[in-house]
C-alpha cells in the first residue's frame, strides 16, 4: 500500500472507529480520567448564596462606605452561621471568609483597613457597593451546564461536581482493550531468555497507554510468529474486545504476517504511515473490534501509540477534544527527509530539546521525555522556531 500521510491517518481513526454505547455509574472518588456520557447540571446557583471574600467587617449601608466611618460591631458571622439579626445604619459585623452575607450587605471591608477600638471599626479607606462581596449565582446559576457528555473527568470536574452534591457520575463505559506483543524473539519479564531473545518491553508499557488512554486492558500476552497463531489470537480477541492492539509483526519482512492476518480476518483501513518513526503503523476492523497495529521497537510503538492507540480511544470514547497540543520552540537545528518525524524531547527554560537515543529501538528516552515535539517532512528547522509538540506528563 501507498503511504497515506499523518494527518490523514488520524481522520481515518477517528472517522472509523467504533463508538462504545454503554454506560455506567461510578462513584465520584473513583470517575478520574473517565470520560462522562451523560451532562452535569447544576443544581443551585455558585455561590449559593451572597457571601464575604476577605477576613474583615460586614457594611450594611450605602451612606456608611465612606473613608473615616465610624461602625459599632454589632455581631459576628462566621462561616457556616446563618445570622438572623437585623442591621442597621452605623453597624458592622465582624465576618470571615466565606460568611453568609445578609442581601442588605453593602460591602465587606478587608481586616488590614480598618483600625479597630474596643466595639468600634473605622475604615481607613472608602468600599465601592459590593466589594469583597462574593454575590449569589455570579459564576453558574442554578439549571446550568457544567460538563458534557464527551469531557473527560479531571480533578476540577469532581471538584465542580462535589460541590453540586453529586456522589456519582455517568460515564462511558471504558473500552475493552487487547494488548499482544509478536515475536519469537521475545519473552515475559520474570521468564528465562536464551542469548538470543530479549524481554517484552512493548505489552507492559502499551498496558500502561490503554489505561492513561481511558481503556480497559482485557488481557496481554505474547503472541508467536505464526499466521496460524496470529489468526487465533486476533479472532478470539475480536469477540470479546471493542480494541486490539498489537506490537511487531507488521512491516515487510518473511515473518511479518499481521498484515494478511487483519486482511483476511477483516478489512484494512489503511497499513503504512509517512511517519518517523512508525512508518509500518496499521489500522483496520475485525468483526466488532478495531485494530491498531504498532511496529516493534520500542520507539515506534510508544511514538504511534500516543498518536493513533490514543486517537482510536478518545473516538470510541465519544471524546469531545482530542489530547491538547502546544506549540513550543524547538531547539537545535533539524532536517527531515519524506516523512513526518516526531523527536521525543525533554522541556528546558521553556524549550524543547530533543534528547537521548532517537532510533527507534531506544527505551530510555520513553522514560526521560516531556513531549513528542512533530516536524513535517522536508523541513529544514533552524533553532527556537515553533512546532506543534504532545506534552507526555
Amino acid at each position: 500500500m501507498t503511504l497515506i500521510a499523518y494527518q490523514q491517518a488520524l481522520e481515518i481513526i477517528r472517522s472509523r472507529s467504533k463508538t462504545v454505547s454503554e454506560t455506567e455509574t461510578v462513584e465520584l472518588d473513583a470517575a478520574v480520567g473517565r470520560c462522562l456520557a451523560a451532562p452535569v447540571i447544576a443544581q443551585f446557583d455558585s455561590p449559593k448564596f451572597d457571601n464575604s471574600a476577605v477576613d474583615g467587617y460586614a457594611v450594611f449601608h450605602h451612606q456608611d462606605l465612606a473613608a473615616g466611618t465610624t461602625l459599632r460591631i454589632a455581631g459576628t458571622i462566621a462561616a457556616g452561621d446563618l445570622p438572623t439579626q437585623t442591621f442597621g445604619p452605623g453597624e458592622s459585623a465582624r465576618v470571615f471568609t466565606g460568611g453568609y452575607l445578609p442581601r442588605s450587605c453593602a460591602a465587606a471591608a478587608m481586616q488590614e483597613n480598618v483600625d479597630v477600638h474596643d466595639k468600634t471599626i473605622v475604615l481607613r479607606a472608602s468600599l465601592t457597593p459590593g466589594e469583597n462581596v462574593r454575590k449569589q449565582g455570579t459564576e453558574f446559576r442554578t439549571g446550568g451546564l457544567l460538563a458534557m457528555p464527551g469531557d473527560v473527568v479531571g480533578p476540577g470536574t469532581i471538584a465542580c461536581a462535589a460541590s453540586q452534591h453529586f456522589q456519582k457520575l455517568v460515564c462511558v463505559r471504558k473500552p475493552k482493550t487487547a494488548v499482544f506483543s509478536t515475536g519469537d524473539e521475545i519473552v515475559r519479564p520474570g521468564s528465562s531468555a536464551s542469548d538470543s531473545q530479549i524481554y517484552d518491553s512493548n505489552a507492559p508499557m502499551l498496558c500502561a497507554l490503554v489505561q492513561i488512554f481511558g481503556g480497559e486492558v482485557s488481557e496481554s500476552r505474547i503472541v508467536r510468529d505464526s499466521f496460524h497463531a496470529l489468526q487465533e489470537a486476533l479472532q478470539a480477541a475480536s469477540e470479546q474486545n471493542d480494541l486490539i492492539v498489537t506490537a511487531g509483526g507488521v512491516s515487510v519482512g518473511d515473518r511479518d504476517y499481521l498484515p494478511s492476518v487483519v486482511e483476511k480476518l477483516g478489512v484494512v483501513h489503511f497499513h503504512k504511515v509517512s511517519l518517523k518513526p512508525g512508518k509500518p503503523v496499521l489500522f483496520g476492523t475485525i468483526g466488532n473490534a478495531d485494530i491498531v497495529c504498532l511496529p516493534g521497537n520500542p520507539a515506534s510503538a510508544f511514538v504511534c501509540a500516543h498518536l493513533f492507540v490514543r486517537a482510536a480511544l478518545e473516538a470510541m470514547l465519544g471524546q469531545n477534544r482530542p489530547h491538547p497540543r502546544c506549540t513550543i520552540a524547538l531547539r537545535g537545528d533539524v532536517a527531515t527527509g519524506n516523512r513526518d518525524e516526531f523527536f521525543r524531547c525533554v522541556l528546558q527554560d521553556g524549550e524543547a530539546v530533543i534528547h537521548g537515543e532517537q532510533a527507534s529501538f531506544g527505551v530510555q528516552s520513553l522514560m526521560q521525555a516531556d513531549c513528542l515535539v512533530h516536524v513535517p517532512a522536508k523541513t529544514h528547522h533552524k533553532s527556537g522556531e515553533l512546532r506543534t509538540a504532545i506534552i507526555l506528563r
